[in-house]
């Protein structure tokens, strides 16, 4: 049984996001990697103004601290992901998926064995390109967790309830270090959703960001490959990986855009 931290605290930012207007549709909003539901704030309120209520969970070990993280896995977030969207089901005649970066790997991973309404995926963590990739098998056996440069952007404008130190604590728990296991973990399940994306059969959206360096776009030439349903995708310019909040002005903006009119579209 997993050790609980002591002293853990749920950062502000961290919170789980729920909208709710009494719709009859709703969309679940999935963060992604060592990130917290408050990085889904602007989707989930552009959601809720046009008409769907919104929920926006907090994976296990996301929002506390790093302590917390390092016992989390990605099968208890699969889990988490299938229990939220379970519940919306119960709830609500419609339901979409959103996800960003791990989170759009998630969504993709439930829509293959689940029944599922639409997807958008922004970043979706498919075809990532990373140093080490082939050793991070062996390496994560051995090795918990390296320190690694992290620096606060002051571009970044962020749309959640939060404190004022929620970044730079969220940066030293987190985003300073590369954490071994669970990225090995991730990059399982991306390698298991890319040989089973056949199985989706609801139509998906793939959002990517021009000038992303941390998934690329790769991932549309793999989606657009295996996928048997609808697909669509756009590629927005000056847009990085952080697309539900990126900086450059207009990005963020036609993200939701394209998020909601894909939506719309395929609601039944």
């Amino acid at each position: 049984m997993s050790k609980i931290p002591t002293k853990t605290v749920l950062r502000r930012c961290a919170w789980p996001l729920s909208l709710l207007g009494g719709h009859r549709r709703a969309v679940l909003c999935v963060h992604g990697f060592t990130g917290y539901p408050g990085e889904m704030a602007y989707p989930a309120q552009r959601l809720f103004e046009a008409g769907w209520d919104v929920h926006a969970p907090r994976l296990s070990g996301h929002g506390t601290s790093g302590d917390d993280f390092r016992q989390s896995s990605i099968s208890q977030w699969r889990r988490q992901v299938f229990d939220a969207y379970l519940e919306l089901k119960e709830r609500y005649e419609w339901v979409g998926l959103l996800g960003h970066s791990m989170g759009g790997l998630l969504v993709l991973d439930l829509a293959t064995w689940q029944k599922t309404d639409a997807l958008v995926v922004m970043a979706p963590a498919l075809g990532v390109k990373y140093p080490g990739k082939f050793w991070l098998p062996l390496v994560s056996r051995f090795v918990e967790r390296k320190s690694t440069g992290w620096e606060p952007n002051p571009r970044y404008r962020f749309y959640d309830e939060r404190d004022d130190d929620d970044d730079l604590y969220l940066g030293r728990e987190y985003w300073s270090w590369t954490w071994y296991r669970q990225l090995n973990d991730l990059f399982g399940l991306e390698k298991k959703v890319l040989g089973s994306l056949g199985n989706i059969h609801a139509p998906v959206l793939g959002l990517f960001g021009g000038d992303d360096a941390v998934t690329g776009i790769a991932g549309d030439a793999l989606l657009k490959h295996a996928l048997k349903g609808p697909y669509d995708s756009h590629i927005i310019d000056r847009c990085r990986h952080c697309m539900p909040y990126d900086p450059n002005p207009g990005t963020k903006e036609m993200a939701i855009e394209k998020t909601m009119a894909w939506f719309e579209r395929h609601e039944h």
